[in-house]
């Protein structure tokens, strides 16, 4: 591999860029990664409140231990057909309804939260409409990224996306507890 000045290095005809943060000079990758950021720390603060949600609710940690699968099941059953829909479909078609079909998911179980109507069986439907929405759409955005990147920054791309759902993780439950605590005035009890 040959280094350039320019951060860019070629072997056998390949383009590869090089630096930490290298994809993100690709406008496409940087929408997408922007996207899947905000996506991932909005399901990591979803989850926390939910979890928070029911657990206030019923008292039952079986309970939050139910809604809980309810929305990882789907995962473990409908991943391999996200993969197929992925190969066989456009890639951004399904990002997009998926975005659109959890989006709109979320604020119709908000508005039965606020309306006080809620239930613990809407968490278990919701839970496992967003689980399986969910499972569907992600192969799509991991499969998208060779086709925006190309296979010269394929490498630091996929690490990006990495540390972007780590990242998540991490400091999605964080700032979940933090919005919480100041809704509700410190008093989360």
């Amino acid at each position: 591999m040959h280094q350039t000045t320019d951060g860019v290095a070629t072997q056998s005809g390949a383009v590869f860029r090089t630096g930490m943060f290298a994809s993100l000079r690709i406008r496409d990758f940087r929408l997408l990664w922007v996207s899947n950021l905000a996506a991932a720390f909005s399901m990591q603060m979803e989850t926390v409140a939910r979890g928070w949600l029911i657990y206030d609710m019923t008292g039952s940690p079986l309970d939050l231990t139910w809604v809980m699968l309810a929305y990882m099941l789907p995962v473990l059953v409908f991943s391999l057909a996200g993969g197929v829909m992925a190969d066989r479909m456009r890639k951004k078609s399904i990002m997009v309804t998926s975005q659109l079909l959890n989006g709109f998911a979320t604020i119709l179980l908000a508005y039965i939260i606020y309306s006080g109507d809620v239930t613990f069986t809407h968490f278990i439907y919701f839970g496992l409409f967003n689980g399986t929405v969910m499972s569907l759409g992600m192969p799509a955005r991991s499969a998208v990224i060779p086709e925006i990147v190309g296979e010269g920054s394929i490498v630091n791309a996929m690490a990006l996306q990495s540390a972007t759902y780590t990242l998540s993780r991490i400091l999605g439950p964080v700032a979940a507890g933090g919005f919480m605590a100041y809704l509700a005035g410190g008093d989360t009890s």
